[in-house]
């Protein structure tokens, strides 16, 4: 079974797809792929972000007490090798990325591209804050900027259809998850704006919150918040964090746990309730 956290405690249920927003921890899509290649030897996952760095900054800020102890230990050395991670800049390379991957065919002479040749069908594909492919130009320039509602769409579209094409060249399936801490600040329009017009006009293109949107087309929702309370904590104080599990559709959780994060000088501690 997945995890989110630490030691690969407490579990995930089964899922196809996933949608992760709000607030998590920086390494919960480690985790995640790591409890995912834990389970066996031949298992393998792709991480796809816009930005290497991006990734990086967040892990080394939040720093991971489990994974500062045990990433350079053999087993878990091992299972992060099978977690192929890339780092397509634009949303063009990450769409003509996911139209290339392949899994070689035996007895095949085509010829294939070694970043786009995955050595066994993934079990797991996750889909690592997309909207910072938009964001900036969104915020600095609202009124015209290219994107669209469906510029974010195709992307978890794209992934989705590779997903079910792998799942039915293989017996054990491939699941999608996103995580996306930033798409409730994501807003863009359904279609291209027409710059003809004033601002003011009422034929100017309306923009929609992306997230609520795109939640139609997950399986599973998780919605990570803090759980402090009215109260604001100190620097000293535990941040205190809850995640809370929903079916496309419904408004009741399935499941959730809360926690407490707690940072030393050997790092972030998670501990369950």
């Amino acid at each position: 079974m997945l995890s989110l956290f630490p030691g690969f405690e407490p579990q995930l249920p089964s899922f196809t797809s996933l949608m992760i927003q709000g607030p998590y921890h920086a390494s919960a899509p480690i985790h995640l792929a790591l409890s995912h290649t834990s389970q066996a030897n031949s298992s393998s996952a792709v991480f796809l972000s816009p930005s290497r760095q991006l990734v990086t900054a967040a892990l080394q800020e939040y720093n991971d007490s489990w994974l500062a102890t045990h990433s350079g230990q053999g087993r878990v050395s091992e299972m992060s090798s099978r977690v192929n991670m890339l780092y397509p800049p634009t949303p063009t390379h990450l769409a003509f990325l996911l139209a290339s991957f392949e899994v070689p065919q035996p007895g095949s002479a085509h010829t294939l591209h070694p970043k786009t040749t995955l050595d066994a069908p993934p079990g797991l594909i996750i889909l690592h804050e997309l909207s910072a492919y938009f964001l900036s130009d969104v915020e600095s320039d609202p009124t015209s900027h290219p994107w669209t509602v469906s510029s974010y769409m195709s992307l978890v579209i794209r992934a989705l259809s590779f997903a079910t094409f792998l799942s039915s060249e293989s017996l054990g399936g491939t699941s999608v998850v996103l995580f996306d801490s930033q798409l409730h600040r994501l807003k863009l329009p359904v279609v291209k704006q027409d710059y003809h017009y004033d601002n003011e006009s009422q034929n100017r293109a309306q923009s929609e919150a992306v997230g609520p949107l795109m939640q139609k087309y997950f399986q599973t929702i998780g919605t990570f918040q803090q759980d402090n309370g009215n109260s604001e904590p100190s620097k000293s104080d535990p941040t205190r964090k809850r995640l809370n599990l929903y079916k496309a559709g419904q408004d009741d959780p399935v499941n959730f746990w809360s926690w407490n994060e707690k940072r030393s000088g050997l790092g972030t501690f998670i501990e369950h309730d």
